[in-house]
């Protein structure tokens, strides 16, 4: 049996609710030559019935026998992809219509291209300087930046490029940028196209505990990710002074989702996560930043609650 030239990869666990959406944006894409691969991570709901009353040959599903996370579980998916390019797609979004047709054009017009992110005009525009096609050098430098790192549902792999490079290796929130830089390493120029094509419109609010844990994971993943590269020599100057930038915003974002909820949690993180800063001789400046980034946020919250406050009152 010839070998498909898409495969989208779905890893999914308890999306019984979203599961059959996404695969049906799939099925009517106008591209038809490819394999849906779904990696179900130990689901204890109807995820797997489901999927397997579509009833569609081009389906693959795989059960894991124990929950190994999400990280791990979109690795083993694209270990399982026989397409020439890959693709990612969440259970809980859906593609547009003519998503599958453009990668296979894409990739087939750029033959030393082996990544290509569907991104907004606007993050084009900031975050990468409107370049489309980027050599593998200065996308090493950019991406490393962690300024943007375009999730899994908004890149495309050339198969070959993310053979051997360990895929989602390690660390939850670093592990695309790390996929992308070992990619480059290897020699793929990236596409950086200013189009969308992911509805997000299936995707739920997370619960709080999930919530916590992740803005905890957040800040960890990007200090360690600065520790491990901060004298990378590929990594340029400016993209050099862009993450440890991105160190002090994770920690600013962390600081702000305290002062909405006052989770005790948060409030350790956010201690241990400022000595950890202030301890490092790499962030001997930032004091000032990190102060004036707190200080902001707590005017924001005095401006926000008045304004409430006066709208209450106008409204009696």
């Amino acid at each position: 049996m010839d070998k498909p030239t898409v495969s989208v990869c779905i890893p999914v666990f308890n999306n019984q609710e979203t599961i059959k959406s996404a695969i049906d944006s799939v099925l009517k894409q106008d591209y038809k030559d490819f394999e849906i691969i779904v990696s179900d991570n130990h689901s204890d709901d109807d995820t797997c019935e489901i999927v397997k009353k579509i009833g569609e040959k081009r389906i693959k599903l795989y059960q894991n026998k124990e929950n190994i996370g999400w990280r791990l579980n979109s690795s083993r998916a694209f270990e399982l992809a026989s397409g020439e390019y890959i693709v990612t797609l969440h259970a809980n979004t859906m593609f547009k219509k003519g998503y599958l047709k453009r990668v296979a054009e894409l990739f087939e017009k750029n033959p030393s291209v082996g990544i290509i992110h569907f991104i907004s005009e606007e993050q084009k525009r900031r975050y990468f300087k409107n370049r489309e096609l980027m050599k593998a050098d200065d996308y090493y430098s950019a991406i490393a930046n962690l300024r943007v790192v375009p999730p899994p549902t908004e890149t495309a792999y050339r198969r070959e490029a993310i053979m051997g490079t360990g895929y989602y290796e390690k660390d939850y929130w670093t592990c695309e940028a790390r996929l992308g830089m070992n990619i480059a390493k290897k020699g793929y120029d990236v596409l950086i196209v200013g189009e969308t094509y992911v509805d997000y419109s299936l995707e739920t609010k997370k619960k709080d505990s999930q919530r916590v844990e992740n803005l905890m994971m957040i800040f960890d993943n990007t200090y360690n990710f600065f520790n491990e590269f901060k004298n990378d020599k590929k990594i340029n100057k400016q993209d050099a002074y862009y993450l440890k930038g991105s160190v002090i915003n994770a920690f600013l974002f962390l600081y702000r989702c305290y002062l909405d909820n006052h989770n005790k949690l948060l409030k350790k993180a956010i201690s241990n996560a400022e000595r950890r800063i202030t301890n490092n001789k790499e962030f001997r400046h930032a004091k000032t930043r990190i102060f004036i980034g707190k200080l902001e946020m707590h005017i924001r919250r005095i401006i926000k609650r008045a304004l409430t406050t006066i709208r209450k009152a106008a409204s009696h």
